[in-house]
C-alpha cells in the first residue's frame, strides 16, 4: 500500500476502528511513523510514540520495581509494583485528563529488539493492562515494524491480533513535503519507483564500488528520509557540489542513499547539468567517425548488428554524437542499434558535454533523438532527466 493520500485515509480509518490494531510494515524510513502524526494532528488526536527498539529488557517496560511499605502497625513489608514506561504513562495521563479526546499510543519498531520484550508488548496490546496500570478506553495503539533484517518474527497467534498493512512510500507525497532540489524533483518524476532503492547500482564495468556487500555489513538504502537528507545538503551546499569530480560527486551522494541506482541518476544529472551550464555559445561540429559510413553502408540489419557488436563503446559513443549532430541524415536504422548495444549511461570523453551543446542549440537530428527517447536503455533514462522532451 503507499503511503500516498488513499492509503493514509485507509490507515486513520483502521485507527478508528474499536477492534484490531493497525500494523504498518515496511522498511525504515519511508514514513510510517510521519504519517500516524500527521493523522493524530488532523483529528486534534493526541500523540505518544513509545521506540520500542529502545526498550532492552520487559522491565523497563513495566517498570518492575520492589518497593518497602509500612502496615498499620508500621512494621516494614516488600511488594512489587509497576511504574509504566514514561511514554505509555504520559499517554496514561492524558487519557485520564481528557476522557472524551482520543489519545494514540504509538508503538514503533515493536519487533526490532529482544524476543522478550516484543513478548512483553504482545502481551500489554492484547490485555491493555501494563503490571497494575489499566489502559482507558479512549487509547488507541497503532504499531509500526519491519518485515525484513534484524526482527523479530511474529507468531501466527500474535499476528492476528493486528490489522497488517503493507507500506510503501510515495514519490508525489514526497515532493510535497517542502522544497525540493530540482535535480530530485526532476528525478522522481521521471522514476518515480527510485523513491525506495537497496543496494542494487548499476556500476561502469571498469569501476569499483564504493561500498562491497561482502566486506561491510553497514549499507545506506534510499528512503525518503535518507532522500530529504540528501536534498537538504544539495539545496545548502550547491556550491561545494558544484566543484565535484564525478568520483567525489558519487561518495559525496552514496553517504546519504547509498550504493544504489537512486546515488547514480542524481549524480549522473548533476553532472549532466554541469556541462550544461558551462556550455559555449559556438557548436563545434563532432569529429565524424569512421565506423559510421561503414554502419550506413550495410546492406541489411543483421550486418548492421554484427558489425556494432564488434565496436568498442568508444566508437559508438562517437558514433551516437554524431548521428544527433547531424540533422541533415536518417539515421533511424543505425541508431537503435548502436544504442542496444551500448552499456553506458552517459557519452563518453567529452561527448555529453558536446551533445548537451548540440541539444541547448535546438540544431540537432531529432529523429535521431526520439530513437532514444522511445529506447528501454541506461542512456534514454539519463536523456529524459537531463533533456526532457526538448
Amino acid at each position: 500500500m503507499l503511503l500516498n493520500d488513499t492509503g493514509i485515509k485507509v490507515i486513520e480509518s483502521d485507527m478508528q476502528n474499536d477492534g484490531l490494531i493497525p500494523f504498518l510494515l515496511g522498511a525504515p524510513g519511508i514514513g510510517k511513523s510521519s504519517v500516524v502524526r500527521a493523522i493524530c494532528e488532523k483529528n486534534n488526536w493526541g500523540f505518544h510514540e513509545l521506540l520500542c527498539n529502545q526498550i532492552t529488557m520487559p522491565a523497563d517496560l513495566t517498570g518492575a520495581r520492589t518497593i518497602s511499605v509500612k502496615d498499620d502497625q508500621g512494621v516494614d513489608h516488600f511488594r512489587q509494583t509497576f511504574f509504566p514506561h514514561a511514554v505509555i504513562q504520559d499517554a496514561i495521563d492524558e487519557a485520564e485528563a481528557n476522557p472524551s479526546k482520543t489519545v494514540v499510543l504509538f508503538l514503533d519498531e515493536i519487533n526490532r529488539t529482544s524476543s522478550h520484550v516484543t513478548s512483553a508488548l504482545l502481551t500489554f496490546i492484547t490485555a491493555r493492562t501494563i503490571g497494575t496500570e489499566k489502559l482507558p478506553m479512549n487509547i488507541k495503539l497503532v504499531a509500526a515494524g519491519n518485515d525484513d533484517g534484524n526482527v523479530i518474527a511474529l507468531d501466527q497467534a500474535s499476528i492476528t491480533r493486528f490489522m497488517l498493512r503493507r507500506c510503501e512510500p510515495d514519490a508525489q507525497v514526497f515532493l510535497g513535503l517542502g522544497k525540493i532540489h530540482p535535480v530530485i524533483e526532476d528525478l522522481l518524476k521521471q522514476q518515480p519507483a527510485l523513491i525506495y532503492q537497496i543496494h542494487n547500482a548499476v556500476v561502469d564495468e571498469n569501476s569499483e564500488e564504493i561500498y562491497s556487500e561482502e566486506e561491510n555489513d553497514f549499507q545506506q538504502i534510499a528512503t525518503p528520509r535518507t532522500i530529504m537528507g540528501l536534498n537538504k545538503a544539495l539545496l545548502n551546499n550547491s556550491k561545494m557540489v558544484m566543484q565535484m569530480d564525478e568520483a567525489a560527486l558519487k561518495e559525496y551522494v552514496s553517504g546519504f542513499t547509498g550504493d544504489t541506482l537512486f546515488t547514480e541518476a542524481v549524480v549522473t544529472a548533476i553532472m549532466a547539468n554541469k556541462y550544461k551550464l558551462a556550455t559555449p555559445v559556438g557548436i563545434e561540429a563532432p569529429a565524424k567517425p569512421a565506423c559510421l559510413d561503414m554502419l550506413m553502408n550495410a546492406s541489411s540489419i543483421t550486418d548492421i548488428q554484427s558489425m556494432v557488436a564488434g565496436m568498442s563503446d568508444e566508437d559508438r559513443s562517437a558514433a551516437m554524437l554524431y548521428m544527433l549532430y547531424d540533422k541533415n541524415t536518417n539515421y533511424t536504422n543505425v541508431m537503435p542499434e548502436v544504442l542496444h548495444a551500448y552499456g553506458k549511461n552517459m557519452l563518453l570523453g567529452d561527448g555529453q558535454s558536446k551533445l548537451t551543446t548540440i541539444i541547448n542549440s535546438g540544431e540537432f537530428n531529432h529523429d535521431a533523438y526520439d530513437v532514444i527517447m522511445n529506447a528501454d536503455t541506461q542512456l534514454t533514462n539519463v536523456f529524459k532527466m537531463v533533456y526532457g522532451g526538448v
